[in-house]
């Protein structure tokens, strides 16, 4: 797990300065930050990320030119501006709270284990076909990546979608836009590995 503080804007930019990105920044243009509201209180805070996400928002400061903590804000803003706009529905509300109830105490997302994982649980539910949306595949994918990269043993990952996903009672296109979301979130040395695993 990788953690850092979200500093105030002068702090940021020189803390900047001293991140190493994971490949040679593209961007040349002057250190950005999202903007802050003068009239609203700054409150200091610590967030702890998973390293492969810690490590995309890295790069992607750097790519940028914004602060880390800039990012994170700048989609917390967009997550909350789209969130407040769109109605949430008595079976998104079913489908967060099963999400959850997978999440082990210290992070993590049980995808398989008897009775407690994700695939038990939602065979059991009645959240199933066309209750989910594209928005919720996307958090499902989240979730799945997460859940998948805490094997100590990983099954193929292919064949572990594809139970989720029947046990979800996805259709066709539910599955082609699943497994391309998931697919997204893996590094290609991963999808080759995953591809010889098949083999």
């Amino acid at each position: 797990m990788s953690e850092f503080e979200l500093e105030s804007e002068e702090i940021e930019a020189e803390e900047l300065e001293k991140q190493e990105p994971t490949k040679e920044p593209t961007n040349t243009k002057p250190i950005r930050v999202h903007a802050f509201d003068a009239r609203e209180k700054r409150v200091r805070g610590i967030v702890t990320f998973p390293e492969n996400l810690h490590t995309k928002l890295v790069d992607e400061a750097f790519k940028r030119k914004m602060s880390r903590a800039s990012i994170v804000r700048e989609a917390l803003s967009e997550h909350f501006a789209e969130t407040e706009s769109s109605e949430v529905s008595e079976d998104d509300e079913k489908i967060f709270t099963l999400l959850e109830q997978c999440r082990g105490f210290f992070g993590g997302f049980n995808i398989s284990d008897e009775d407690e994982g994700f695939i038990d649980r939602i065979k059991k539910a009645d959240l199933t076909g066309e209750v989910w949306t594209e928005k919720l595949l996307k958090i499902f994918a989240q979730h799945f990546e997460i859940g998948y990269k805490g094997y100590w043993s990983p099954p193929n990952r292919d064949e572990l979608l594809n139970v989720c996903m029947d046990a979800m009672k996805l259709d066709e296109d539910q599955r082609e836009f699943l497994t391309k979301e998931v697919s997204g979130l893996f590094e290609p040395t991963e999808e080759k590995e995953n591809t010889s695993e098949q083999a």
